[in-house]
């Protein structure tokens, strides 16, 4: 840590522990890999598989929507707004 983190954050950043966290970290890409799905789809190409998902269409839309409500925590959080627990 840098010592601006140290005087901000004397017991640890908890900001970054959150962003660090895998589930926060595979929601981002999953989220990515829907926007860039909505851009494929636009354009007629085929749509790609979420990271964490089996492979049905049911599968993956219960990701996606994991993805999605995760990341708007996380936004949330970082808005200093009320965070679901």
């Amino acid at each position: 840590m840098s010592l601006k983190d140290d005087l901000m954050y004397p017991f640890g950043n908890p900001f970054k522990a959150r962003v660090q966290q895998h589930e926060t970290i595979t929601a981002l890409n999953n989220v990515l890999k829907l926007a860039k799905d909505k851009l494929r789809n636009a354009n007629g190409e085929m749509e790609e598989i979420l990271l964490s998902g089996g492979g049905g269409s049911t599968a993956d839309d219960q990701i996606a929507k994991q993805s999605v409500e995760l990341v708007e925590e996380l936004l949330s959080y970082i808005d200093a707004k009320e965070e679901r627990t």
